[in-house]
């Protein structure tokens, strides 16, 4: 979740709050929508009133209360390329910029700092940092640059990559090759990396791969693993000869090498799988027995989506089957209802395996702030948890609710209703 406040000229408190799931908002707040008009965006307020007046090309997503914005870029006449580079800065409190419009490129804020792309010493345009006073901490001297993360952020030069601290120290020399995005952090205090580069032609060292802690020092090297994820509650997925293990802290097996893939996924819970789809999950350091054919998906609510035999079922945090694989179609657990799917037709079950909305929609969402959208010849409206169509279907396509207010679209156009189904800004671009 990413949060930023502004005030109006009333001194009104908002929060722009960015992702799709609503939280909590703090006391005397009210939430902002983002709008386009005129192919620029701008806030408005849950009754409908512009609140900060449409005049950015991009927005980005809010992080310690500054929102990247950028203005004078030029799209092409699609909107999926840029013509000519603007300018980019951030917008505060107040709706004015603390930051002015001055990067080629501006990140999220993180643990104070944002990485930014602008001319470096060189003329060329590089990465460097900024604090949240737009004042330059680590001079632009990048060509990759990662928010910080526990202190430590990851940066590229020349296609090699190191890590800096809050000061621009080395923490970790130049001399890693690409870094994954799912394993470039520090978990537990360890990172996987890859030193060397491969050489098919067989000239030169040979890569080695190894767990570094963030003074730089090689904490744990396994023979023959060659990537691994991180380090959770003591062991580490990680890949050897092609297939996949478990390994503790100590670089010992825990699971000898004899899976073709893996996945982490909470609560303690991971899989791994053969090549057959026979999947075994486990939890903690305990192998649950039960197995299923291609299963699991995260866990909501204390559920886990898992599928057999092109079925879906849910199992416990224990992989105790709680509802067998029978459904064409499932969704997690929201709001104590989960969407499924029975004869072509969506519907909702309980966590008992009640059918509490009948299966009869051809579209439907999970339900948020206690509103699902579902489909009806060709046209979306909203249901309550009773199934009483409270929004009759009349539009095209819409979004779930979120503060009270729902997305609806026409085309590229998007505008918002309430809850009441009136159209509080009608769709734009």
């Amino acid at each position: 979740m990413f949060t930023g406040a502004v005030r109006d000229a009333t001194n009104a408190r908002y929060l722009y709050v960015s992702g799709s799931s609503p939280s909590a908002l703090p006391a005397g707040y009210e939430p902002l929508y983002p709008i386009s008009r005129d192919h620029k965006f701008g806030f408005i307020s849950r009754s409908g009133k512009v609140i900060i007046e449409p005049q950015f090309d991009n927005i980005g997503e809010m992080s310690e209360g500054l929102l990247p914005v950028g203005i004078g870029i030029v799209f092409d006449d699609e909107w999926e390329g840029i013509v000519r580079d603007g300018k980019c800065g951030y917008l505060a409190e107040d709706g004015d910029f603390p930051i002015t419009p001055q990067f080629s490129q501006a990140g999220s804020f993180s643990e104070g700092l944002a990485a930014v792309r602008s001319e470096g010493a060189t003329g060329a345009t590089l990465w460097g940092y900024i604090d949240r006073t737009g004042g330059i901490v680590i001079q632009p001297q990048y060509g990759e640059a990662w928010d910080f993360a526990g202190g430590v952020a990851w940066v590229g030069k020349r296609l090699v990559y190191g890590a800096i601290d809050r000061e621009g120290n080395e923490v970790l020399p130049f001399r890693y090759d690409v870094l994954e995005t799912y394993n470039c952090w520090f978990n537990d205090g360890l990172c996987f990396v890859k030193e060397g580069q491969y050489d098919p032609m067989g000239r030169g060292p040979t890569p080695s791969y190894y767990f570094v802690d963030k003074e730089g020092k090689v904490a744990i090297r396994v023979a023959g693993v060659d990537n691994a994820a991180f380090f959770d509650q003591g062991v580490c997925f990680a890949r050897g000869g092609g297939l996949w293990g478990l390994i503790n802290r100590k670089g010992e097996w825990v699971v000898t090498p004899r899976y073709h893939s893996c996945y982490t996924y909470g609560q303690g819970m991971a899989e791994v799988a053969h090549y057959s789809d026979i999947v075994t999950t486990f939890h903690g350091k305990k192998w649950i027995k039960r197995c299923y054919a291609k299963c699991v998906y995260t866990f909501s609510e204390g559920l886990a989506l898992v599928e057999e035999g092109g079925r879906f079922g849910y199992i416990d945090d224990r992989g105790r089957e709680i509802i067998g694989p029978q459904y064409e179609k499932a969704a997690f657990f929201v709001e104590g209802l989960a969407k499924v799917r029975i004869d072509g037709k969506y519907g909702y079950i309980d966590k008992q395996n009640n059918i509490v909305i009948k299966p009869q929609y051809d579209d439907a969402s999970d339900f948020q702030e206690g509103l699902a959208y579902v489909k009806v010849r060709g046209k979306y409206g909203f249901i309550d948890k009773s199934g009483k169509m409270v929004i009759p279907p009349r539009f095209r396509e819409v979004s779930q609710f979120k503060y009270a207010l729902a997305p609806i679209y026409e085309g590229r156009k998007w505008g918002y209703i309430n809850r009441a189904g009136k159209v509080i800004w009608r769709p734009t671009i």
